[in-house]
């Protein structure tokens, strides 16, 4: 650790850092959990499969792709996002669960990563930076001290 941080370093920059990754962590964790609650809803409907008919860029930059999925043995196509890293990656034949409402996003569970998981860490990261904003000063001075020597 640098000089400059042990001589600088104090309780008052741990809740600086501690409310930043409070922030970071909650705002990060919501927007997942946004992204998870239509997978949620759908978790007991039937698994069905689909073929892809179109890859679609969206944007420029990280933008994602969105696939149009035509659902074997019906007249139904439905959509599912996901990010460029996977445009090559997802085969013709994809599973996904389907409630039966064609305007909803569809989510390719064999494929795309679960956002729970993702919400989770991110909650409870801001919960540790949550906790250390309630510690007394002298217990975050007692933990910046082996930083002082």
């Amino acid at each position: 650790m640098s000089r400059f941080l042990r001589d600088r370093w104090s309780a008052r920059e741990s809740r600086r850092i501690a409310l930043l990754g409070l922030v970071i962590g909650g705002g990060i964790g919501t927007v997942f959990f946004i992204r998870w609650l239509p997978n949620f809803t759908v978790r007991d409907s039937p698994i069905v499969t689909g073929r892809v008919v179109a890859r679609d860029e969206i944007g420029r930059g990280p933008g994602g792709v969105e696939l149009s999925i035509h659902i074997i043995d019906t007249t139904t196509t439905v959509r599912a996002w996901i990010g460029n890293y996977l445009m090559t990656r997802i085969p013709e034949l994809v599973r996904f669960r389907y409630n039966g409402d064609p305007s909803r996003e569809v989510f390719l569970y064999e494929h795309e990563e679960d956002p729970f998981w993702i919400f989770l860490l991110c909650w409870l990261f801001a919960l540790c930076c949550f906790g250390l904003l309630l510690c007394p000063e002298r217990f975050l001075h007692k933990l910046t001290m082996p930083l002082r020597r």
